[in-house]
């Protein structure tokens, strides 16, 4: 019994030695199963420098990967993946809302066939090239599947080699199939499945010895027993991917939530739309202001799915557009050449953000008329609509003293019913008059 098992300070010189960590016997009346923890493989490790303490589950889920990285997955940006026509017969990728409420975000990644001849795939091609799937400690996706009669679900595919050392021919892929791994895949609900503890198949047996074809799926760990160095080709043929088709008809379902990690990475992938910016509202000043502080703030309403925001201002109309831009900035790089020829100024600490309100900040604004407008950029550099233009005026200069003053100091009226007037005062903006 494994219990009865110890390993402490062997010396093995330079002989390649392997201890094998056994999950169970399958083929025992009774499995054994393994009682060693991570803790103790690490041990083992430690005390055994010179042996290869590998090839077996409880081994593998013993590495600790790095901190996860959250990759956002959407048309804008897809982060090195795409859809492929697999088949060369049709098919589709979109990404959707939903379906219902997806594991992450509020989208997902929906691949569709119509016909038995069609098969599409989203994929990321020379993705972890030449990991070997001895070092996966997790790989794991999400599915939902709106029409398949309660079978099927989108495969996850592995562009495989059986030597990552050397052979990057076209070796196939290794293909993990949820109805394989289930009895059903009920429709309309989300599911996640724990495929690196699932059965897989090589869709190039040949290549494998004939092992682990469709019919005879088999598990990481046999693959890795038969071939200790098979995982991602590393050629140009190299490359992760989901799956609708081949064989299905009138089959639409979606992903989210793939999850791979290794001793060196740990992605979890999140697909989802773009998200459709808005035009900021509630400017302020509002509308034909007039303000005698030239360091007025400039607030409007946080828009939805910004990372930042732009903002370019004029002395003229041009019809209903802006005339001469005279400046422009933002807290966000600007690609599309919104300021209309005027130099951009990079300048995210001139704004800020608090309580659904975004404030953008001035130096010292010189006296003068300012139509503006502003509008919202998400995270991968996709611009909303301008807003509607608003004015400000800056006056910093006081009004003229009023002259000529009507009546004349000392003249004397025989009646109560006259009146005061004086020559008006000059001044960049309308003028009120306080009268003692």
């Amino acid at each position: 019994a494994n219990t009865d098992l110890t390993f402490s300070g062997n010396t093995w010189g330079t002989n390649a030695v392997d201890i094998a960590i056994i999950d169970n016997d399958e083929d025992a009346s009774t499995p054994v199963v393994n009682n060693y923890s991570c803790a103790d493989v690490a041990t083992i490790r430690a005390q055994n420098s010179n042996a290869n303490v590998n090839h077996q589950v409880s081994v593998r889920h013993c590495v600790t990967p790095p901190a996860e990285q959250m990759v956002t997955v959407r048309p804008s940006n897809l982060q090195g993946w795409m859809g492929i026509d697999d088949n060369g017969n049709g098919g589709s990728l979109n990404f959707v809302n939903g379906p219902a409420t997806p594991p992450l975000g509020t989208g997902s990644a929906q691949l569709a066939v119509s016909a038995a001849n069609q098969g599409y795939l989203l994929f990321k091609p020379l993705a972890y090239a030449g990991t070997k799937l001895s070092d996966i400690t997790e790989l794991t996706y999400s599915t939902y599947t709106v029409s398949s009669s309660n079978i099927l679900a989108p495969s996850v595919q592995l562009n495989v080699t059986p030597d990552v050392n050397g052979a990057t021919a076209w070796h196939g892929r290794l293909v993990y199939e949820p109805y394989m791994n289930t009895a059903t895949v009920p429709d309309g609900q989300w599911h996640t499945w724990n495929a690196d503890d699932g059965k897989w198949w090589l869709s190039k047996p040949v290549d494998f010895g004939g092992h682990c074809a469709q019919a005879s799926p088999c598990t990481f760990e046999e693959l890795i027993t038969l071939y200790p160095n098979i995982g991602i080709n590393t050629g140009l043929y190299g490359g992760v991917g989901f799956k609708a088709g081949s064989g299905w008809t009138n089959f639409a379902g979606s992903v989210d939530n793939f999850h791979l990690a290794t001793a060196t990475t740990n992605d979890r992938y999140d697909f989802e739309q773009n998200v459709a910016l808005t035009a900021p509202t509630n400017l302020t000043p509002t509308e034909g202001t007039v303000t005698s502080n030239p360091s007025f703030p400039m607030t409007w309403n946080e828009v939805a799915g910004a990372a930042g925001y732009q903002y370019r201002t004029a002395n003229t109309m041009s019809g209903t557009e802006l005339g001469a831009i005279i400046y422009c900035d933002g807290s966000v790089p600007m690609t599309d050449g919104g300021c209309n020829g005027a130099p951009y100024n990079l300048s995210p600490a001139n704004f800020s953000t608090n309580a659904g309100t975004v404030t953008r900040g001035n130096n010292g604004a010189p006296e003068a008329t300012y139509y503006w407008q502003v509008r919202a950029v998400d995270a991968d550099g996709n611009t909303g609509p301008w807003s509607s233009i608003s004015n400000v005026t800056v006056d910093t200069t006081n009004p003229s003293v009023p002259t000529n003053g009507q009546p004349r100091d000392g003249t004397y009226k025989a009646t109560n019913d006259f009146y005061f007037n004086w020559d008006a005062s000059t001044d960049a903006s309308a003028v009120i008059y306080e009268f003692q």
